[in-house]
């Protein structure tokens, strides 16, 4: 049978047709007990071993699919990569955990994700930083002593971009401020250059989208054109809560437990001591090394499904009060462990989803 990647789960019938196959083959619902895991058949490589185009390729594919599903009803999205080796697999799937999907499905209905990017000019605001008071006179003094050494450059350095910064925190706070009424949560994405004021994904009511889009609007007419902004979106709820499944059987445990170097009596300290003490070896040893990243991760999702398997899970719960936000949570369904968690930096190697779309054109 052919392996099964999977998407995403849905509970509308009305998904289909899907779009066609790319980096796997055409794209299918496969449906028990009135739930449907989005899915298609797989004849790839497990991710980790992916070429980086391959892995751009399948995550685009992905996107494709996800969002399409999306149309038609609420999606849980599936971390990027997860393969079952049947369909048959795929049911059991869907029968065990009936009931932790159904809770899943529902905590995203009515909900989405937007992604902000806001960028300025940063040659334009070292110039306009440039004619600080402080700045100007600490320039004029450096100018004055002659050629400035070089503990004298990295000071002023230090001055400019301490400048910089303070603008850019005024700029979050005010472009925070005037979204935060309309959204349910932020998660804040690490700024990739001196260009980035502000990289957030949103997640924020279905219903408020326009709003959404009108305050951004208002921002972006308020900025008179400082600050550009990157729009991607609506997704699924991709960074707020993502299923992670994992079957337990015994190949996965003892490929996690030989990759950890620890036997079947190990307590969770036992494999977090393992695995602080392989990663800082990694660290180490592979710099330079294009695979350390994937080792690490491979080592880390080792660990953590062994500290699962040692730890008491909990039931999904809300992560804020008034069921508002995303349930996140694990639990283990017959051969399944399942668990609704924020996507890291480390499931992703792409920056983003989506088509960006300029709010200023």
């Amino acid at each position: 049978m052919a392996n099964q990647y999977l998407f995403g789960f849905v509970a509308s019938r009305e998904v289909e047709p899907l779009p066609p196959g790319g980096a796997t083959g055409p794209a299918h619902v496969v449906w028990a007990d009135g739930l449907g895991c989005v899915a298609a058949s797989y004849a790839g490589e497990a991710l980790r071993y992916l070429a980086k185009p391959d892995v751009v390729r399948l995550l685009l594919h992905h996107q494709r699919v996800t969002e399409h599903a999306m149309r038609y009803g609420p999606v849980l999205p599936v971390r990027f990569g997860t393969v079952l080796p049947s369909r048959r697999q795929v049911r059991t799937l869907l029968r065990q955990a009936a009931e932790f999907l159904r809770a899943a499905l529902g905590s995203v209905a009515g909900k989405l994700e937007i992604e902000v990017a806001a960028t300025w000019d940063a040659g334009r605001v070292l110039q306009d930083i440039a004619k600080d008071k402080e700045i100007a006179e600490e320039r004029d003094a450096l100018l004055g002593r002659g050629a400035p050494t070089l503990g004298e450059r990295a000071r002023f350095g230090q001055l400019v971009k301490r400048r910089m910064d303070e603008r850019r925190e005024a700029y979050q706070r005010r472009l925070m401020e005037a979204l935060r009424p309309v959204v349910l949560d932020f998660i804040a994405n690490p700024l990739l250059s001196d260009e980035m004021v502000m990289n957030v994904a949103c997640l924020l009511e279905t219903a408020r989208q326009a709003e959404f889009d009108e305050r951004l609007r208002e921002l972006d007419e308020a900025c008179e054109r400082e600050i550009l902004f990157r729009v991607i979106g609506p997704l699924p709820p991709y960074s707020f809560s993502s299923l992670d499944v994992t079957c337990l059987d015994a190949s996965a445990v003892a490929e996690a437990q030989n990759e950890l170097g620890v036997d079947q009596d190990a307590t969770a300290t036992d494999v977090r001591r393992a695995y602080r003490h392989l990663a800082a070896a990694q660290a180490q040893t592979a710099a330079g090394d294009p695979r350390a990243a994937q080792d690490l991760h491979r080592l880390r999702r080792a660990a953590d499904l062994l500290q699962q398997l040692k730890s008491p899970l909990s039931p999904s719960r809300a992560v804020a009060d008034g069921g508002d936000a995303l349930a996140l949570g694990a639990q283990r369904c017959g051969p399944f462990l399942l668990a609704l968690r924020r996507t890291s930096l480390d499931d992703v190697d792409v920056a983003h989803f989506g088509t960006a779309r300029e709010v200023n054109g």
